[in-house]
């Protein structure tokens, strides 16, 4: 029983000396990298930036008629015959933080549809279908596989996305060329389909949020640790 009570005392007393004496390692480390992180984070969002981003979304084919069927039905859009009918997306965000004012452009956004193979690309519809806010005042206006997207007021995270409608039997092969003159910015930055935000970027990866958890939890054991040892030197003077 004596010898029994002398170990929990010899181990208590380690654990509070080897706490004691790394404590500052073991909640310090951990509270340095945190801290780097989000002193980052502020700099990044502090620093003025003028930014003017685009996505350009997957088409989607929503008609694909088979040549052996071709014969045996119609399809018409907006009183058109049709064969292959295919939406294509591009979406338009500030993702800076300043505004992009009407006066900074300089004839506009062009939008230009191009393709890999020698056939023309039949436009039936192209519009701006939604704007966050809706009181954007922005118009498109098409000319042949032209569309030019007049200048407005876009505020940081202000968007808006443009749908093309097309008759093409390779959307696919289609390609968007964006072209701008902008004050202060030098060229629109393309988003990519599999972009990530940092957040997202950490769940995915395991190893990370694993070493991220892991500091987390020790910085955690760490100050507890360090209470306890106070509140046992504090029952050994009383």
């Amino acid at each position: 029983m004596i010898e029994l009570l002398i170990l929990q005392i010899d181990s208590t007393l380690v654990s509070k000396n080897f706490f004691s004496d790394y404590s500052e390692y073991i909640v310090g480390i951990p509270t340095f990298i945190l801290s780097s992180m989000i002193a980052y984070w502020i700099f990044k969002k502090q620093v003025q930036k003028k930014e003017l981003s685009y996505k350009i979304a997957n088409p989607i084919q929503l008609v694909n008629i088979k040549s052996n069927f071709k014969n045996r039905f119609e399809v018409f859009f907006d009183k058109k015959k049709i064969q292959d009918l295919s939406l294509l997306s591009i979406e338009f965000i500030n993702t800076g933080n300043q505004p992009i004012k009407k006066e900074d452009f300089e004839g506009g956004i062009t939008l230009e549809l191009s393709q890999s193979i020698n056939k023309n690309i039949d436009i039936l519809s192209a519009e701006i279908v939604e704007r966050t806010p809706n009181n954007i005042a922005n118009q498109l206006v098409s000319n042949n596989e032209k569309f030019q997207i007049s200048p407005c007021l876009l505020n940081p995270k202000d968007k808006f996305k443009i749908q093309v409608v097309v008759d093409f039997e390779e959307p696919d092969g289609i390609r968007m060329k964006v072209n701008s003159r902008i004050a202060g910015i030098n060229n629109l930055k393309k988003i990519s389909s599999n972009e990530k935000s940092l957040l997202e970027y950490i769940i995915n990866n395991r190893m990370l949020a694993i070493i991220i958890t892991l500091f987390m939890m020790i910085t955690a054991i760490g100050a507890i640790s360090e209470a306890i040892s106070t509140f046992i030197e504090f029952l050994i003077k009383k």
